[in-house]
């Protein structure tokens, strides 16, 4: 973290409003500790498997997770990454009633965050989000250059690294095709720099995918159905493995194969459920409390609307028997059977089906002045994104085995205590009645889809997915792809 000190009378300001910010981006637990050793280590881990010749290494293709791109205006202006005072969050809001293959938005994908900037009176922060990843990752060709980046010269253009920056409020069906199209220009352009570069003809070129959280989700899409859509009937598409054609090894770094809590509860709250320490975590605690009380620009009043436009926050939803919601009544208590039955939002009413959320709906629709009328376009659209959210889970939770070739590890967090069964009452008040491992956001068993959940067998893995390698690390969920010694066992395996 840096700071700036011009005032000490700011300061109280600061924790505010700063904080807010913090809430709704979904930073995990103790966000602003700086590892200044971190930059070195990852150097000296990506040095190692530097000597060998970049025409026999794999290019790389970076994908991050929920919120990890920066997202501009059409003049190329940040407003996703770089915030201030002026910063208004329902601007992320897409367009309800919208059809979600043509679903378009003024704003563009730019580059893999390295981290997010504020500057709020005076005072300069930026927290480090993929820096420490793309910053290593220098150091095996050159500079890990975005895909929107135009302007870079012919020469400074690099042929081993490649981000995948994709608008992280849509669809991921979308953004699978997006990856589809991304990686068949990148092929093409490889196949003519590589006889002048390296005097290597006709080369077989596949990539390395380094995807962390729900950059994994759509990854795994991407290796299954390739550019293929969701079938119109609801029925799920034949797993034919097109996208493995082009990928020599794909790493998943805490993806929320079973959903998450979180997407959840970020959905009917506009907040996290976790609650940081206010002695060891004063600064995450103060900002989660300032926007539990609904102010400062990501108040929760106006996030869980704004969120709830996001088809793709739909698509992590809890599924299975991995992670439970109960809901408590007079006389008992039961779990939702499946959270992705509009019913069950309308009978409780979640998300944007909460009377709270019409101030925030006519701000979104301001040419709907019946608020009836408002209310029937929020269940119109949470319909059409829960129906989509089941389908596109189903299709990746259908047994299918990888094909010979293609290397599917993943890296997960298993020593943080991480929401698995939470309780709602009548009131809508929520608390985690019983947690298990997992990275503080992603459980260990829905990041390997792990089958078999026996509280006589917990130490049992035995997974749908066809995992080649699997690591865990007692890591929180943005540590994951931050930590030295876990990158080097990515890379150098």
């Amino acid at each position: 973290m840096l700071w700036q000190k011009t005032g000490s009378a700011k300061f109280r300001i600061l924790f505010s409003i700063t904080l807010a910010i913090v809430l709704f981006i979904d930073i995990v637990p103790n966000p602003w500790q700086f590892f200044p050793e971190t930059s070195t280590n990852l150097l000296h881990c990506y040095r190692q498997i530097a000597p060998y010749s970049a025409s026999e290494r794999p290019p790389v293709i970076v994908i991050p997770g929920f919120i990890g791109s920066s997202l501009a205006n059409l003049s190329h202006e940040i407003l996703w990454g770089t915030f201030d005072l002026t910063s208004d969050f329902t601007q992320f809001a897409l367009q309800l009633e919208a059809d979600l293959a043509t679903q378009q938005d003024e704003l563009i994908p730019e580059q893999v965050l390295p981290s997010f900037k504020m500057n709020l009176f005076g005072w300069q922060f930026e927290q480090d989000m993929y820096r420490q990843m793309l910053h290593a990752l220098e150091t095996i060709g050159g500079h890990c250059h975005s895909t929107m980046n135009s302007t870079a010269k012919a020469e400074e253009t690099n042929d081993t690294c490649f981000q995948f920056p994709y608008d992280w409020r849509q669809d991921n069906v979308k953004n699978a095709q997006r990856l589809y199209r991304f990686i068949l220009e990148k092929q093409s352009y490889l196949r003519q720099k590589y006889p002048e570069k390296y005097g290597v003809n006709h080369a077989d070129i596949k990539f390395d995918i380094v995807a962390h959280s729900m950059g994994g989700l759509l990854t795994r899409y991407f290796l299954r159905y390739g550019d293929r859509d969701l079938p119109e009937n609801g029925e799920l598409p034949s797993v034919t493995w097109e996208g493995a054609r082009y990928v020599n090894r794909a790493i998943l770094i805490a993806p929320p194969n079973a959903g998450s809590l979180d997407s959840f509860s970020n959905l009917i709250y506009g907040t996290a459920l976790y609650s940081p320490d206010p002695v060891s975590e004063p600064i995450s605690a103060l900002g989660v409390w300032a926007g539990r009380n609904g102010f400062g620009p990501a108040n929760v009043y106006s996030t869980r609307v704004v969120s709830g436009t996001f088809p793709s926050t739909y698509q992590m939803l809890p599924h299975g028997n991995y992670q439970q919601v109960i809901v408590s009544g007079i006389n008992e208590s039961k779990p939702v059977d499946n959270l992705f039955d509009i019913e069950v939002w309308e009978k409780m009413q979640w998300g944007l089906l909460s009377p709270v959320a019409d101030s925030t709906l006519k701000h979104l629709l301001p040419n709907v002045s019946n608020p009836v009328e408002r209310r029937r376009a929020a269940w119109n659209s949470m319909q059409k994104y829960l129906k989509r959210a089941e389908q596109f889970t189903r299709s990746l939770d259908q047994p299918a085995i990888s094909p010979q070739g293609l290397d599917l590890e993943l890296i997960a967090g298993d020593g943080l205590s991480t929401p698995q069964i939470i309780e709602i009452n009548r009131t809508n008040q929520v608390k985690v009645i019983q947690t298990t491992l997992g990275d503080g956001i992603v459980t260990k068993d829905s990041a390997l889809l792990n089958e078999e959940i026996s509280e006589k067998q917990p130490s049992r893995l035995q997974s749908s997915i066809s995992w080649s390698k699997t690591n865990f690390y007692t890591q929180n969920h943005l540590r994951l792809v931050q930590n030295a010694s876990l990158i080097k066992d990515l890379l150098s395996s």
